[in-house]
């Protein structure tokens, strides 16, 4: 989806006046939908709700050292689903891909521009129901001191059976890269990537990150962003991801978390300053920095999911 936003002085003004306010947002949270069911696994008796709505359950831990952990549960058996959102193409980038498909330049938008150009209320767009809006995939920010604008993203990702980009690093966490991959029906994997599984999955939306084994400054309190597999019913499928967001941890307390929460299969986001997740119109992690690629939660349609009829074992790429 392509959404258009103009980078102005006034805007920047405006969110950096948010950040000052940020602290107190992020600890009221946005109001969660009282009648919404029970989240579909346990959830540590630390974590208290922040936002909810159909299929989809918001937590936040406030620690002891003041950072602010975030875990988004999205039930995809339950019609809840993700959507991989980026900014307006300025170059389609032919033959820039690590296979020699699209590395497309892509503008980069802050987050709540973002979130005021979706459609809201009473549309009937599907991303008028969006919950939450977080970062994505990794991308080059900097060159010299200045920001990339339009940039390119590093790794693949696939929407809606597109792929928009193959990424432009090739050997950097070469042996590091895993693929989430969302199928319809109602569940996702995390598995090792390669561009022969890239192209031979069929899965319509697909984003490469690196696995939780992967060193990015592990042992600094960062922003982090992961997102995590679970099987909340334990028949074999990943129906339950776990978007896991923080101002500040290190790696470990990252992936702890989301063990904590069932996540069986785990895969690291961009973090540091690109960290940011605004849900319900409410920026719960600020940052000033605009992104090419993010990730919105949209909640359930009324009717479930039909089940799926596909089972990881018969993929026949998947590496066990």
């Amino acid at each position: 989806m392509t959404l258009v936003t103009a980078r102005t002085k006034t805007l920047l003004t405006a969110l950096m006046v948010c950040a000052l306010l940020g602290a107190f947002v992020m600890a009221a949270g946005a109001t969660p939908d009282v009648d919404a069911p029970p989240p579909p696994i346990p959830v540590p008796d630390e974590f208290t709700p922040a936002a909810a709505a159909p299929g989809v359950h918001v937590y936040h831990r406030h620690g002891d050292d003041g950072a602010f952990e975030y875990i988004q549960i999205v039930d995809l058996s339950a019609g809840a689903r993700l959507a991989f959102l980026h900014g307006p193409i300025a170059d389609p980038g032919a033959g820039r891909g690590i296979y020699g498909g699209n590395s497309p330049s892509i503008r980069r938008q802050f987050l709540s521009a973002i979130w005021n150009a979706l459609p809201h209320g009473d549309s009937e767009a599907a991303e008028a129901s969006v919950l939450c809006l977080t970062n994505g995939q990794f991308f080059l920010n900097t060159r010299r001191g200045a920001w990339v604008d339009p940039t390119e993203l590093a790794f693949p990702v696939k929407s809606d059976g597109v792929i928009l980009s193959e990424g432009y690093e090739r050997w950097k966490f070469r042996a590091q890269k895993v693929m989430l991959e969302i199928w319809p029906g109602g569940w996702a994997t995390i598995s090792p990537f390669s561009g022969f599984a890239l192209y031979r999955s069929a899965a319509p939306d697909i984003m490469v990150g690196l696995s939780e084994r992967a060193r990015v400054r592990s042992f600094e309190e960062l922003g982090r962003t992961y997102v995590g597999v679970a099987d909340g019913d334990q028949d074999g499928l990943g129906e339950i991801l776990l978007l896991y967001s923080a101002t500040a941890a290190t790696q470990e307390t990252a992936v702890d978390t989301l063990r904590t929460f069932g996540a069986r299969e785990i895969m690291m986001l961009d973090g540091g300053g690109s960290t940011q997740l605004l849900c319900q119109g409410q920026s719960f992690i600020f940052r000033a920095r605009p992104l090419p690629q993010t990730i919105a939660t949209i909640p359930a349609d009324p009717e479930p999911l039909p089940a799926p009829t596909v089972h990881p074992a018969d993929i026949p790429h998947q590496i066990r």
